[in-house]
This record gives C-alpha cells, sequence and structure tokens, in this order.
C-alpha cells in the first residue's frame, strides 16, 4: 500500500469535513422546512446544527478547491470564494438563536444578508459549472449543485410569496440536494486517487 502524501492526507480530511458538513446541512435545512419559524428565529437545536454544517463546508471547501485546482483554474477559484463568503448566511442565520435564545422575533432582512445571498447563489452556480468541466470530482454531483442553485434561488427570493407548503418542499429540496452533491464530492476526496477523472 502506497504512503499517502500530507497533501493526501489533507485532500481526505477535507473530504469527511464536506461529506459530513453537507449531510448535517441537508438534515439541518429538513428540519427547517418542517418547522415553521415565519418572522421567528429557529430552534436552537436547529440553528446548532446549521451553525456546525456551515462551519464544516468552509472547512471543506479548501480541499475540494485543491482537488480540482489545476483543472477549474481562475473561474474555479471565483467559485470558491463566493461560496465560502456565501456560507456566511446560515451562519448568521443560525447564530442569534444560540446567542440570544430568549428573542424570538427573527431579525429583520438586512442589505449584507442579501449581498452574502447572492455570493451564495453565484458561488453554488460557479463552482457547479467548473466542477462540471473539470471532470475532477464526479460530473452528476456537479450537476446537483447545478440544481441547488436553483433551490437557492428560489428559497430565498420566490419562497416567500408561495404558500407555505410550497415554501417548506423549496427549503427541503434544496438540503437534499445540496447534501447529496457536496456529500457526493467529499466522499469522492476520500477515496485513494481524487484526482481521478469520472
Amino acid at each position: 500500500m502506497e504512503a499517502s502524501s500530507p497533501l493526501t492526507g489533507s485532500l481526505r480530511w477535507s473530504g469527511a469535513a464536506l461529506m459530513v458538513g453537507a449531510l448535517a446541512f441537508g438534515f439541518g435545512l429538513s428540519l427547517l422546512a418542517f418547522t415553521p419559524v415565519a418572522s421567528q428565529q429557529p430552534p436552537a437545536p436547529v440553528a446548532a446544527l446549521l451553525l456546525a454544517s456551515a462551519i464544516l463546508l468552509i472547512c471543506g471547501l479548501p480541499g475540494l478547491y485543491a482537488a480540482q485546482s489545476t483543472a477549474i483554474g481562475v473561474p474555479g477559484l471565483v467559485g470558491h470564494v463566493l461560496l465560502t463568503v456565501g456560507l456566511f448566511v446560515p451562519v448568521l442565520y443560525a447564530a442569534p438563536p444560540i446567542l440570544y435564545p430568549s428573542l424570538s422575533q427573527a431579525p429583520p432582512d438586512s442589505a449584507l444578508l442579501f449581498g452574502l445571498a447572492v455570493a451564495m447563489t453565484a458561488g453554488l452556480l460557479v463552482t457547479g459549472v467548473t466542477a462540471l468541466r473539470g471532470g475532477v470530482v464526479p460530473r452528476p454531483a456537479a450537476v446537483l449543485l447545478l440544481a441547488a442553485t436553483v433551490g437557492f434561488f428560489f428559497d430565498l427570493f420566490i419562497a416567500e410569496f408561495m404558500p407555505a407548503g410550497v415554501a417548506a418542499a423549496g427549503t427541503g429540496g434544496l438540503g437534499l440536494l445540496v447534501a447529496l452533491g457536496f456529500g457526493w464530492m467529499g466522499a469522492a476526496m476520500l477515496m485513494p486517487r481524487p484526482s481521478v477523472r469520472h
């Protein structure tokens, strides 16, 4: 059995963080979909799960970029940066119920959150496109990220104008797409040769 290089070991740790973070994020959004929280803060356990998942995803994304950097170049780096910045949406969303559990009212929308949401949407799109074109990680996983882009856009910018059931389905669907897409990519990075094309 070949000894793993330090880089390969780091990629595997990043893959594990990405996979666990994606699954936790998907589970957290699914719980959120079945917990009506319009105009209220999310329950503290759900908020803690979303916060932990966002931290794990932020820790795992550099390894995902490193594994594909030669194939995806500068556009992939742009997608990586946008996605990392955008992941502060769940961080800021989840922080108030943990820091201030006595507050029941959700904080009002802000220009900062809107900007981060736009970065998240663009980051998912660019990451999905570059991963699909680069072919380093499984291409079906990249397609799932592109579908998650549509889901995230719907969830943030359209769902509030839809019936509650449709909005909940959108949130749950987004969680499933993110969990499958990034979870699959993370699992591929755990393989002995994460740079093998699929």
